[in-house]
Order: structure tokens, then sequence, then C-alpha cells
């Protein structure tokens, strides 16, 4: 069983700022100023963060062999073997699917845009990261749909 502090650090919480995107058209329209709507901006904060940790996960799964080649990588915790395949997949699955539920429980196009970008980060996963110039389009992507996410 992997330790709680390895799992969750496999989740890479520090990526997690980049989802604060959401809040940009709240903030640039002053409806921030709104306490109403900060709910809504957590919960696609949560959700969206959700969905990247199961992405980063899946990665990781993906890639634990050349990782423990890695001078850096191999540290990480399934390279490492202190998080198991078996709990990593598990914790994946969750993930995945706790995010999408989240989403959908928000109004507007959330649940929607939540899953273009599982779609198209699972195919930058899968394919996409190891072709020039298509890499920094889909990274890219991810910040606009961040951004389209918390436009409603």
């Amino acid at each position: 069983m992997a330790a709680l502090p390895d799992l969750i650090r496999s989740f890479r919480p520090r990526q997690w700022v980049k989802n604060l995107f959401i809040a940009a058209p709240a903030l640039f329209s002053l409806e921030i100023l709104n306490p109403a709507v900060w709910l809504t901006l957590a919960a696609g904060f949560g959700g969206l963060s959700a969905l990247a940790s199961g992405l980063y996960l899946l990665n990781d799964l993906r890639d634990r062999d050349e990782d423990r080649l890695h001078p850096l990588k191999k540290y990480r915790p399934v390279a490492s073997g202190k998080v198991s395949v078996a709990t990593a997949v598990v914790a994946c699955v969750l993930l995945l699917c706790g995010g999408l539920l989240t989403l959908s429980l928000l109004p507007g196009h959330s649940l929607r845009v939540g899953i273009a970008y599982t779609g198209i980060m699972l195919l930058y996963t899968l394919f996409l990261r190891r072709v020039m110039v298509l890499d920094v389009i889909v990274i890219a992507t991810g910040f606009v749909l961040r951004v389209l996410m918390g436009g409603r």
C-alpha cells in the first residue's frame, strides 16, 4: 500500500495552479466580486485538478519504465515503486470519474469542456507530446479550455 503523501505527490498538486485560469473570466468581468460565484469556481478548480491529476497518473503509469532510467523522473512515486501500479490505476480512475462528476454538477458547459480537456490531454499523453509543434498547441489549448470553462 502506498503511503498517502507519496500518492498525493503523484497527483502533482503544484501543477494545479494552472487551473486558476478558470477564474479569469470572472475576474475580468468583475463577477469575482459576487461571493455566489466563488463556490462554482472552487468546484470547477477542484474538478479540473482531479482530471489533471488522473491524467498525470496515467502518464506516470505509461512512462514508468522510461522514468526509472531518468536521473530525476526515477524519483516519481510510480517509477520508484512507492506507489504501486494497482494503486495508481485505481486512483487514476477515481480522479477522472470524480472530476467529471464534479463538473457535471456545475452550470453551463463545464462537463463538455472537461470531457474535451480530458480527451485532448489523453491524446497528448498517448501520442501528441512526441510531435513537435503539436505538443505546444495541445498545452496552449489546455489553457484556453480552462478559461472557456470559467466563462460559463
